[in-house]
C-alpha cells in the first residue's frame, strides 16, 4: 500500500527533520540527563532509539539491524556497532537488560569510557555523558550531509513520507506548505 506524501516541500520535510531531532529527540535526552532524580537507563534508553531513527533517515531501508549498524559505523566509528545494535537496541531498549558480557552502564565515570571493567574483561564501561556527546556529533555530521548529499536527502524525504517524525509545529508547517 502506498503512503500518502507530504504536502511539504522537501526543504521544509528537512527543517522539520533537523528540528526534531536537534529541539525534541536531543533535548529530552539532556532535560531527562539533568533530571532528579537521575534516569540514567531510561537517557541510554532514549539515545539508542535516537540513532535508530537517525539510522532511519539516512538509510531508509527495511533492515533494522543494517541500518543501525552502518550508522554507528558511519558517524560513530569509535563504537563496536554490533555490540551496540546487540546489546543496547536490541536487549536494553526491549527487555530492559543487557548481554552478560556487554556494556557496563555509568553516568559517571568518562575517563573510562569504552575501556574494558578490567584489563582482561569483555564487559566495556559506556559513559552516559560522553555517549551522549558522541551522539550529538554524529547528529551533527549527518545534518551536514543532509543538506548536500541526493542520497542523503532523498532518504530522508522517503523516510519520512512513511514514518512521520514528531514535531509539534508539523500542523502550522503543512498548512504554510498550502499557501
Amino acid at each position: 500500500m502506498p503512503y500518502p506524501l507530504s504536502a511539504l516541500s522537501p526543504e521544509q520535510i528537512l527543517d522539520t527533520v533537523e528540528n526534531s531531532f536537534r529541539s525534541f529527540a536531543l533535548r529530552d535526552i539532556q532535560v531527562l540527563r539533568n533530571s532528579k532524580p537521575p534516569v540514567p537507563l531510561a537517557v541510554f534508553i532514549l539515545c539508542t532509539c535516537l540513532i535508530d531513527q537517525l539510522a532511519g533517515f539516512r538509510f531508509n531501508n527495511d533492515s533494522i539491524k543494517s541500518r543501525f549498524i552502518t550508522f554507528v559505523e558511519k558517524y560513530m566509528p569509535g563504537y563496536d556497532a554490533q555490540s551496540l545494535n546487540e546489546d543496547l537496541r536490541n536487549k536494553l531498549v526491549h527487555n530492559y537488560s543487557v548481554g552478560e558480557e556487554a556494556y557496563l552502564l555509568s553516568d559517571e565515570l568518562s575517563g573510562f569510557h569504552l575501556q574494558p571493567v578490567t584489563p582482561s574483561s569483555k564487559t566495556i564501561m559506556l559513559d552516559l555523558s560522553t555517549f551522549i556527546l558522541d551522539i550529538e556529533k554524529a547528529v551533527d555530521l549527518y545534518m551536514g550531509e543532509l543538506r548536500n548529499n541526493p542520497e542523503c536527502k532523498n532518504n530522508a524525504v522517503q523516510w519520512y513520507n512513511k514514518n512521520r517524525i514528531f514535531v509539534l509545529s508539523q500542523l502550522s508547517l503543512e498548512k504554510k506548505g498550502d499557501e
